[in-house]
């Protein structure tokens, strides 16, 4: 679905920058795969152990925002735009 997400974006959207913030291991997962060229900009993200994820497990989300100093949107993995 992340691949779809991003495919459909960029065909909907080209002047955009799509950009990944992930850990170390998903970008080498994603990497293995061939799929990592989806992305413009890819950003390793550092470990954030003030926060409990099993309580909050949307933090990420939360720490990748603070990180970007211009508009964004964020897509989970079940967003797909199928029109522009």
């Amino acid at each position: 679905m992340m691949f779809s997400s991003v495919i459909q974006w960029k065909k909907h959207h080209p002047t955009f920058e799509c950009s990944l913030y992930a850990d170390k291991m998903t970008l080498e997962v994603i990497t293995q795969l061939g799929c990592i060229d989806l992305w413009d900009n890819k950003t390793v993200l550092k470990t954030n152990k003030a926060v409990n994820k099993n309580v909050f497990w949307a933090s990420s989300k939360l720490q990748v925002l603070r990180e970007i100093k211009e508009p964004c949107i964020i897509m989970d993995n079940d967003f797909v735009v199928y029109t522009s």
